[in-house]
């Protein structure tokens, strides 16, 4: 239902041409017809305020050689952003892709802000500033093992006896294992929030392609849409989880697989390191028990091995699980493209139309 509220004043003919058809120009000002491929397209123009209406629809008033936000959407149609401007008298759109994904490079999700993408742009920054903040604890852990390896190096090397020096070389392969299992697990840190942060960058040049358009004949202007598609959301979700839901206007189900996907992510990747760490106690067991010639030390470190071998398959069950509650997550997300659309509502809740007659505000509801 829409109720309109006409406003009528009075405008100013151009060579007594109608001032809504084509694209005409007052002065400093111009007047623009739009029409759409398909029905079911809503236009909106904004610099400022904002002007919005379904296709065809005329807009007067337009400032030359002036860019305004242009956003084409619909019900079951992309949305498609881009840039307007009356140049030498004819209108034309071009895309805002490079802007988008310049301003993400230089401050994450500010470009998609921008675009209108808000709750992508929040679960970016919010999944990007959780990895920073583990990284540098991991990265603290990491230095504070490192400085004990290196404190015993210096040791090894300022040993003057060879049982000293046997035992240092010992402790020093200890320390490096597990040196090591803590770079790795930064490592992984590193390369997760990288990775979401390249996403975040390459995603608007897939995303917020601009509408194909053409001039006609009097300088009207010819926008045409595009059906939204299940295969792009199905891979937007398979890349990154809830970019499909995303794409599909489905807010509230991207929030929570982009979410929720990256907590079980998290907790994966700790198992991953308990179990590394595992991992390397019984080896460095095994190696003491290889090494031993003494009969109780032996039964001693036997006894020991096997104590490190269960809580190795405690860690390795703990690890999978996560992966498999990690796995049925993304599936769910992937399967969840395909189900039925939530419809929704086209950019702008108020609709400013001029044309010949006046003008005409209408608020759909």
């Amino acid at each position: 239902m829409a109720h309109r509220l006409f406003a009528w004043f009075v405008i100013i003919p151009l060579l007594g041409a109608p001032a809504a058809l084509g694209a005409q120009a007052t002065g400093d000002s111009a007047c623009v017809r739009v029409s759409g491929s398909e029905p079911g397209l809503f236009l909106s123009l904004s610099r400022g305020p904002m002007l919005t209406g379904a296709l065809p629809v005329s807009f007067c008033g337009l400032e030359r050689e002036a860019g305004y936000r242009l956003t084409l959407d619909g019900e079951g149609f992309e949305r498609r952003i881009g840039t307007f401007e009356i140049v030498g008298g004819s209108p034309r759109v071009t895309g805002v892709r490079g802007g988008i994904a310049g301003r993400n490079l230089l401050l994450p999700g500010w470009g998609s802000t921008r675009a209108g993408h808000v709750p992508a742009a929040v679960t970016d920054d919010m999944s990007i500033a959780a990895s920073l903040v583990w990284l540098l604890y991991e990265n603290r852990e990491y230095r504070y093992m490192r400085d004990i390896y290196d404190d015993m190096e210096e040791r090894y090397e300022n040993a003057v006896t060879w049982e000293e020096k046997a035992l240092l070389q010992s402790s020093l392969h200890e320390a490096s294992r597990e040196v090591n299992v803590q770079n790795d697990q930064c490592t992984r840190i590193l390369l997760l929030a990288g990775a979401l942060y390249a996403w975040q960058v390459i995603e608007p040049l897939f995303v917020d392609n601009p509408p194909k358009s053409t001039v006609g004949a009097g300088g009207e202007l010819t926008v045409r849409g595009a059906h939204e598609s299940r295969a792009k959301a199905f891979v937007y979700s398979m890349i990154r989880p809830g970019r499909g839901q995303y794409y599909q206007g489905k807010e509230a189900r991207g929030a929570f697989f982009s979410l929720s996907t990256f907590a079980v992510g998290l907790v994966a990747l700790e198992y991953q390191t308990q179990y590394d760490y595992a991992l390397s106690d019984y080896e460095i067991c095994v190696e003491r028990f290889n090494a031993s010639n003494d009969v109780a030390e032996q039964l001693r470190l036997k006894s020991d091995a096997e104590r490190y071998w269960d809580h190795l398959e405690h860690e390795k069950t703990r690890r999978n699980s996560a992966l498999i509650v990690l796995a049925g997550i993304w599936g769910w997300n992937v399967i969840d493209t395909f189900f039925a659309v939530e419809q929704r509502a086209p950019s702008g809740a108020y609709s400013f139309e001029i044309d010949a007659r006046g003008a005409s505000l209408t608020m759909r509801f």
